[in-house]
């Protein structure tokens, strides 16, 4: 088999170098530069619910719809521990595939006959949540996404799907010079730092259980860190109102994660060869 011989050069330390040649001189009778025109920046109204989730509202014109995006800190890679990389990436996927009302074909179907969509997926520092309807559904739609968020079952058989599929797309990484290549590159940065370790590898999806799933999820999603946005046609009282009715009675259970170390911010220049 050929090796495939990738050099992988790596450095943080930033450097700048500028060259310009000698300015072109403008013709004299060119007219005045026009007065800088304001910028429309978005009003953003930050409030916050008596359990301490943050709620911002964003009220646009435009399309008759509203869009809602759900994020928890803290909840991402970085809080997975060194047996299990990458679960927060499954965790995510299957918030959406079950609650103890609904099941994942339920789900889907609502937020279709809402207008709209819902999902999920995690990053290094968090989990974020989004949900979209039609404005007049606004309501029902933000009530999906508090059940999602708030009460998910992480069903039996959708674990062992999501687990299959993503034994299934590791396989299809591992041969990609590109995944292997990031995944060289947040070691040599990062090292033992939790962002080195975000891929997950095949014992860590095949370890992953239902039970873990609950457990996370009960330390995770806490309304002391999640952060609620609404945008869209709709004004700040109303969605306060829709905001406090779903999410509101919501209580955080046990003591939260740690908050993740700070990571390195520089690193030597490093060469890697992967074969």
């Amino acid at each position: 088999m050929n090796k495939l011989m990738l050099a992988v050069a790596i450095s943080l330390a930033a450097s700048s170098s500028a060259s310009a040649g000698a300015s072109a001189k403008l013709p004299a009778d060119l007219p005045a530069y026009g007065q800088d025109k304001p910028i429309p920046v978005p009003q953003i109204a930050k409030k916050k619910l008596s359990n301490g989730m943050e709620v911002w509202v964003i009220p646009r014109n435009g399309l008759p719809r509203v869009d809602f995006v759900f994020a928890v800190r803290g909840a991402g890679l970085a809080a997975d521990d060194a047996a299990h990389p990458g679960f927060a990436s499954l965790f995510a996927g299957l918030l959406s595939e079950g609650t103890d009302k609904r099941d994942s074909r339920a789900i889907a179907e609502t937020a279709q006959s809402l207008g709209g969509s819902v999902g999920a997926s995690a990053g290094y520092d968090g989990v974020s949540m989004y949900g979209n309807a039609l404005a007049s559904n606004a309501a029902p739609m933000l009530g999906l996404l508090a059940e999602i968020a708030r009460q998910p079952s992480f069903p039996a058989n959708e674990v062992q799907l999501a687990k299959a599929n993503a034994l299934q797309s590791l396989k299809v990484s591992e041969a990609t010079p590109a995944f292997r290549a990031e995944r060289a590159i947040a070691q040599a940065v990062y090292g033992e730092h939790p962002y080195g370790h975000t891929q997950p590898t095949a014992d860590s999806i095949d370890s992953a259980t239902v039970q873990m799933m609950k457990a996370e999820h009960g330390k995770r999603f806490r309304p002391d860190r999640a952060l609620l946005v609404i945008t869209g046609r709709i004004n700040e009282a109303d969605a306060m109102k829709l905001a406090d009715a779903a999410f509101g009675d919501w209580k955080s259970q046990g003591s939260a994660l740690a908050d993740t170390a700070a990571a390195t911010t520089s690193a030597k220049p490093v060469h890697l060869l992967l074969e």
